[in-house]
């Protein structure tokens, strides 16, 4: 039978693979899923986060763009806390 931990128990890694992983998500989103084990889901935030930077540079010239970059720093506030949630 499955039984869940109990609320507010830490379930995850140490403190130091908490602080390295977003360290790491910091230097490049996907690098802290990564470091967590989590190698497809690392991969899509990367792919993701290459071609979102893509499409937004490209607008930029259609001035649409730079709305694209001033709603990056979401994207990578959301990677960050997926990266603190599975650790």
């Amino acid at each position: 039978m499955y039984m869940s931990a109990p609320r507010g128990t830490n379930t995850g890694g140490s403190n130091d693979e908490t602080v390295i992983a977003i360290l790491l998500t910091l230097i490049l989103p996907g690098l802290g899923h990564y470091y967590l084990g989590w190698e497809t889901k690392a991969v899509w935030w990367m792919v993701g986060i290459f071609v979102y930077y893509a499409i937004a540079i490209l607008l930029t010239f259609f001035l649409i763009g730079i709305v694209f970059l001033l709603f990056a720093p979401v994207l990578h506030l959301i990677c960050l806390i997926d990266v603190v949630r599975m650790s």
